[in-house]
Formats: structure tokens, sequence, C-alpha cells
């Protein structure tokens, strides 16, 4: 092989494609040179390296320490323009997009325009690569064996403003979708089991679609920092994309908190939904259910079977730490429809408290005692997801005539927090109606 010339490289480094290096140089010039060895990674029908040198002797030289030569970019566009082999092509398309074209902005082709010096980048690439990078940019990316992690928003070769229209429009669309799964929240009458899937489906989406948004904006800030753009303005636009993803993720995962929390407690618990047990009367009438358990998935239709099973109904004994809010909301409309009466026994908690204010009359043992705890979903302890849950809870203890200082206290308790008023406190704000005698558990005490 003739000796080679050395170039005066200005700036050596290495880029990745197809999980392989690529190690590159630039010269003062601004042209780009690229390892002769890392090509053959992608085209194993490279010619050697002397066959190389004796062909394009100008464009064969080294150009770091080693004696590893590296072929220009016009030459490597002169070896590839009637290529056909996949692999070649997706490099070339890499090469002009993440490479060349930016060393030709850096550059300032109008610096150039009727010098010799325009000839340097005249034959950087073949003149159908247009033609080339759409064909092979326009296949899917099981064709073009990529990482499936990344897709095009991630490849950081969008402008910054693009990466935030594109980003926040598909954002907006999880969101939307986000929205009228929330519709579909309460209605726990029907099997609503297909929703909660369709919860965590949207919100993983929304992550992982939003993780991309973040992962594309932080390669295109770095890019354009490399082509010498001032770094106060990528890093503001950076800000701008990820704010926005963020945003757009935790809206979505607080929309869907109350269905992530049924998912959680059903699929992720085991939790089922509660007890209800027939309690008959001396003369063998069924005038009375006992309710106990947590209020899982498909409380409030275990309630309605029981209560077409015994339509003489009047009393609900309630015994539960709470559960789910939906469940308990479910629970306290049925309660209200067929203005069945309420009594706790032991303790009553959390959505338990929605089904005991749904009663006519709302009595407590002795013994009872009444917890009132709001229950965010999974990102609650940001406060984010309160004001869909509660509010309806809020708003059904207003419909049943709870006084507004009681509903504050009762739901702005930290979410890990159980607020107890005690019975002179459920009486004296009506919540309950009475207390029930030793002797006569379904009576109130002194009548």
């Amino acid at each position: 092989m003739p000796r080679l010339q050395r170039i005066s490289a200005v700036r050596n480094w290495t880029e990745r494609h197809a999980h392989r290096p690529l190690k590159l140089a630039e010269d003062d010039d601004g042209r780009i040179w690229l390892r002769l060895d890392d090509l053959r990674q992608w085209m194993p029908g490279l010619p050697q390296d002397a066959a190389l040198a004796q062909k394009h002797p100008g464009q064969v030289r080294l150009a770091d320490a080693s004696t590893r030569p590296y072929l220009e970019a016009s030459a490597f566009a002169w070896l590839t323009r009637k290529s056909t082999n996949a692999p070649t092509l997706k490099l070339v398309a890499w090469l002009e997009h993440n490479v060349l074209a930016p060393a030709r902005r850096r550059h300032a082709w109008a610096d150039y325009q009727g010098h010799d010096g325009m000839a340097k980048y005249r034959d950087v690439l073949p003149a159908n690569v247009e033609k080339i990078v759409r064909h092979v940019e326009g296949a899917p990316w099981w064709k073009l064996e990529l990482d499936p992690r990344f897709w095009v928003i991630t490849q950081g070769h969008w402008r910054m403003a693009n990466t935030l229209v594109a980003g926040f429009a598909l954002g907006l669309l999880a969101l939307g979708v986000a929205g009228w799964l929330e519709s579909k929240t309460w209605d726990v009458e029907n099997s609503y089991l297909s929703w909660l899937w369709a919860a965590v489906a949207v919100t993983l989406w929304a992550l992982v679609w939003n993780g991309a948004w973040i992962v594309g904006a932080v390669r295109t800030s770095a890019r354009r920092v490399h082509e010498g753009v001032a770094p106060w303005v990528a890093v503001a636009g950076l800000v701008a994309n990820m704010v926005a993803a963020l945003v757009m993720a935790l809206a979505v995962a607080s929309s869907l908190g109350a269905l992530l929390q049924g998912w959680w407690s059903h699929y992720g618990q085991g939790r089922g939904a509660v007890t209800i047990t027939p309690m008959r009367s001396e003369s063998g009438e069924v005038t009375r259910l006992g309710v106990t358990g947590h209020m899982g998935v498909g409380s409030t239709r275990a309630l309605m079977r029981a209560l077409a099973q015994y339509p003489d109904v009047r009393v609900l004994e309630i015994t539960s730490t709470g559960g789910l809010m939906t469940e308990g909301h479910g629970m306290a409309r049925v309660a209200l429809q067929r203005a069945l009466n309420t009594q706790v026994t032991q303790t009553c908690a959390s959505a338990c408290t929605l089904v005991f204010v749904a009663g006519e009359r709302r009595l407590l043992a002795p013994e009872a005692r009444m917890g009132f705890q709001p229950r965010p979903g999974p990102f609650g302890w940001l406060g984010l997801d309160r004001s869909s849950t509660d509010q309806v809870v809020a708003d059904f203890y207003r419909e049943r005539g709870v006084p507004e200082e009681f509903i504050q206290k009762a739901l702005g308790a930290p979410g890990w927090d159980v607020w107890e008023p005690g019975q002179t406190g459920l009486l004296g704000a009506g919540v309950a109606t009475g207390r029930t005698t030793a002797d006569a558990p379904g009576a109130p005490a002194g009548n």
C-alpha cells in the first residue's frame, strides 16, 4: 500500500449507528473522513485499503494517531452510488442526517459560493441521496432493524419546535382518551374491568411516549449545540419540552387515578368485593343485610344482587375500613335509590362513610367508630388527582346535608391520615341521626 499522507484533523470523534461505532474526523477545510475498518461493518464487500488508496489517492488518508486509513466522504458517496444493500443505504441516510448535513450548515455554504472550495462539498453524497433517504426512512422500523425504543422523535433529527409540537400533539391525544375513560370511572353498576385495563394501557402509552419525547428533546438540544446554536437557546427549548412532557404525563395518570387504583386493588392486591350476609329476623324474614370487608371491584353489583334476592331489606349494617371510593359511591347510590337505613356497629372509614350517609336513618352502635380519609390515586401525594375523586365525594356529602365545615375537615386531612370526629361530632353535624340501644340494635336510643 502506498505511503498515506496525514490530514490536518481539527476534530476526531466517534458516532454510533445500529449499535456499532464509527470513527470520524474533520479536517481544517471542513471535509469529513470515515475510518475504513468501521465502514466494513456495513459494507463487507468494500475493497482492501491498498486498492482504495490506489484508486482514490487523494481521498484515503490517516486521520488519527493510528495507522488505520480514513476515507473522505465524497469517495464514500462514489462507492455507494449504485448500492442496493440495505445496511449500506441506511448508513448513507444516517450519515447525511447526522454528520454531513450538520457539517455543511456549520461551515456556511454561502461562504463558498463562486469559490473552488465549493467542489469539496458538491459530491459529498450522490445526487439521488434524497430519494435514498426517503426510501430508507419510509420503511417501518422492523425492516430497518432499528431498536424499537428509538422512535422517530427520539432520534433528535427534528427541530426543537417540531419536537415540541409533535410531542404535545400525541400527548394531547392521550390526555383526550384519558378524559373519556375518566367519564367511565363512576359507572360501577356494570362490569368495568375492561376500563381498568384500558386505563393502564393509556397510562403506559403516555409515560412511554412522553419519555421518548424527553429523549428526543435532549438529543435535539445536544445536536443544536453541536451545530453552533447558542447553548442558552438549546437549553430553553429543552426545558420547554421537558416541562410539557412531564405535565402531560402526570395529567394523564392523575385523570385515570381512580381507575388505576381499582386495577391495583383488584389485580395487584387481589382484593375482591365486600361480603354481604342476609340477617333474618325472629319471624324468618330478611330485612337487614350485613356488609363487611374491603369495598373492592364488584361491591356495588354484589349489593344490587343481594337486594334483588331480598327485596324486603330495609337496613344495611356496615363494617368496613373502606376501599375504592368509586365502589363506595356506587353502593351509596343504590342505598339511596332504595331509601335504606344504615347502621355502623363497629368501624366505618373512608369509602364506607359514603354508604353510611346515604341512609335515611343513620344509626351508630355504642362501640361504633367512623373515620374520614381522602383517597387519592397513585399521584395523590402531589395533589394531582384529588380534584376529580374528592369533588365527587364532597358533592355527595353536600347532597346528603353534611355541613360544609365538616366536609372540609373530612377531605382536608392528608391522604395517609384518618379524621375521627367521634360520635358527638357525628351527631352534632347531622352525619348520624341517632344511636342504637344495646338491647335493641336496630332501634334508636330513647325509643
